[in-house]
């Protein structure tokens, strides 16, 4: 349950550095989506699990399974499903989706010389102290 969780902060972490490096055209929306819905998976998944378990105490407690945790559970499921497909075989209809809402957000953006130096200050100041510059 634990990687599921450092899986969802990990991917999440990543979708907010690649959505600084679309934002000044350094990135492919495609994969910086990607990110995003694997973290999805990894928090729905987090949750699932305990869900499961707390369902199978319930039914060594009382003998029956609680028809409520179970809808819910199942549509966790189904959703962290999904988002996992999605991520690694997205159909042609969503990946235009993705590539056309991310055009827009340029054309509203565009590269302003006041956004790269936010972006950039932290690995400049990094650089000039001597310390390993990473993304």
């Amino acid at each position: 349950m634990a990687l599921f969780f450092w899986l969802a902060v990990e991917s999440l972490s990543a979708y907010s550095r690649s959505r600084l490096k679309l934002r000044v055209g350094l990135g492919d929306p495609i994969v910086s989506n990607r990110f995003l819905l694997i973290g999805l998976y990894g928090a729905l998944a987090a949750v699932t699990y305990p869900t499961y378990l707390w369902m199978y105490i319930m039914y060594e407690r009382h003998g029956i399974w609680s028809d409520p945790l179970s809808v819910f559970t199942g549509i966790l499921e189904v959703l962290s499903l999904a988002a996992l497909w999605t991520s690694f075989a997205a159909p042609a209809f969503y990946r235009r989706w993705i590539a056309k809402a991310q055009a827009k957000s340029q054309l509203r953006v565009g590269l302003r010389p006041e956004l790269l130096r936010r972006i950039a200050a932290p690995f400049w100041n990094r650089a000039q102290r001597g310390l390993a510059v990473g993304l």
